[in-house]
């Protein structure tokens, strides 16, 4: 039903040892134009009709007591809804455009402008959308002013049909990114580091691992410290035993490694990583250099469990997931790496992979949803050449969709459902009706047909059936709210 992803496949395959470069500096901010604008050429005026979707335009005149009261009030409604104007799940405005422009016109400087529309009082307010005449009215009414300027904003940015669908399941589900926060047994995954490294002549410090593990104890094992305290060398022979050690044996070290991501300073410091440590390590686990399957799974499981826990902060995040920071000499984007990673997961033969896989898409899921509902179109959606984000948020749907169709373990479907629902909510029309040609409707409602015939929670009395029971109902409530969304989205406009 859903076509083979072929994103991995597009992926160059460098060498392991890649070269580093530092992250692009900071994009300079631009200096917004004013929300309110006075001009008296007709050229300034076409000028911004041309370039705005919205005008609202103030025919005023010097000697006007009613034009007097109510320019300020213009002004003030202008500034408003030009700051504050966002319909859920509408991205309104862009880099080069304003949601809304006031433009101040005074009919005795202008003469030209004013015959054009044939003012002959003032105040007269003329409303444009996409550079045609919308709507007018005259006189200094503050109320109809408000009215009007609604109008015309709404009319432009109607608000998403998923406004209309209720999600009470996908509601009750927690929205906070999935980490791996338990520790493992930290003698062991020691031990087996040190036996690896045993094996390959690895050339360490042995203080500086022994730091590191009493720190992470500490910690997280008998939590006699609340902070995390490492040695000074800790960064510098974590990325030599990443560089040294075969990608089949990373397993104990990246095993620490997601636990030290957990901590903000260690966070902070990767990146600010010019050599791209942690998204090197994703590269070589199977975001783009090896195919994931021929991987142990311990190390496919820890790459994915890695990838996770950077969700812990707003900073890690956009790290993990920027198309501008990339991985040289390949140039692939951290995005692109997470993606393939994810992908190339989603469908393992084992059951733990594919739980790590459903934890990664369902917090790079829930991130997007938390960037879409903000307004900024999605994880650095106003940064990307038109239809790039769209293709690649398809490109998730997709995937995602394959692995319902095919999982089984319900806890799997439950991460991968709650996906497709943060995914496709207040999505723009060209996703949800991909999601409609591939396939999305009809296998969440054979999955939820498949469960609807088992008992319910209220049939037993015995706790693990009741949480099976619960489970499935579960799964059920996110089928049907995936199928609305996708049948009530794909009509938009």
């Amino acid at each position: 039903m859903f076509g083979p992803s072929q994103l991995a496949q597009r992926l160059p395959s460098p060498a392991t040892a890649l070269p580093s470069a530092p992250p692009p500096p900071p994009a300079q901010q631009q200096p917004s134009a004013p929300a309110v604008r006075s001009v008296a050429s007709l050229s300034q005026f076409d000028a911004i009709l041309t370039s705005n979707r919205c005008v609202a335009v103030d025919f005023t005149s010097a000697n006007c007591g009613p034009c007097r009261v109510i320019s300020p009030e213009f002004e003030r409604l202008i500034d408003e809804y030009e700051r504050n104007f966002q319909p859920k799940g509408i991205l309104v405005g862009t880099r080069n455009s304003q949601k809304i422009v006031g433009v101040k016109v005074e009919v005795g400087m202008a003469r030209e402008i004013a015959a054009r529309y044939n003012i002959s009082v003032t105040p007269t307010f003329v409303f444009f959308l996409d550079g045609k005449q919308f709507h007018d009215f005259k006189g200094a009414n503050p109320q109809e002013l408000k009215t009007s300027i609604e109008l015309l904003l709404f009319t432009a940015y109607p608000p998403h049909p998923h406004v209309k669908v209720k999600t009470p399941t996908l509601d009750k589900f927690p929205s906070a990114p999935i980490l791996y926060t338990q520790s493992t047994n930290l003698k062991a995954i020691f031990t087996k580091l040190a036996e690896f490294t045993a094996q390959h002549s690895v050339t360490m410090d042995s203080s500086v691992l022994d730091g590191i593990r009493d720190g992470l104890q500490a910690k997280h094992e008998t939590k006699v410290k609340e902070t995390l305290v490492l040695p000074g060398r800790w960064a510098a022979t974590v990325s030599g035993l990443l560089d040294d050690l075969p990608t089949e044996q990373l397993f104990p070290l990246l095993d620490i490694v997601r636990l030290l991501v957990l901590d903000d300073g260690v966070r902070d410091h990767y990146v600010r990583d010019k050599d791209a440590t942690l998204m090197k390590i994703m590269y070589r686990c199977g975001g783009g250099q090896s195919q994931p399957e021929e991987l142990p799974k311990a190390v496919r499981l820890m790459a994915l469990r890695l990838a996770c826990n950077l969700f812990a902060s707003p900073t890690s995040t956009t790290y993990l997931l920027s198309l501008t920071r990339t991985i040289p000499p390949s140039s692939t984007p951290h995005r692109s790496v997470v993606t393939a990673l994810l992908i190339e997961t989603l469908l393992s033969a084992d059951a733990s992979v594919r739980q790590g896989a459903a934890s990664l898409a369902f917090n790079i899921a829930v991130t997007e949803a938390k960037y879409r509902d903000s307004g900024s179109g999605g994880v650095e959606g106003q940064e990307e050449e038109e239809g790039m984000h769209e293709e690649w948020v398809a490109e998730l749907v997709a995937a995602v969709a394959k692995a319902v169709e095919v999982e089984e373990d319900d806890e799997i479907v439950l991460r991968l459902l709650a996906s497709l629902c943060h995914l496709l909510r207040y999505a723009p029309a060209p996703i949800i009706q991909l999601a409609a040609v591939v396939g999305v409707e009809a296998a969440v409602d054979a999955k939820r047909a498949k469960r609807e015939g088992l008992p319910g929670a209220g049939v037993t009395a015995d706790e693990k059936l009741k949480k099976e029971a619960d489970k499935r109902a579960k799964v059920v409530g996110l089928c049907s709210e995936v199928a609305e969304l996708v049948k009530v989205g794909g009509g938009q406009a």
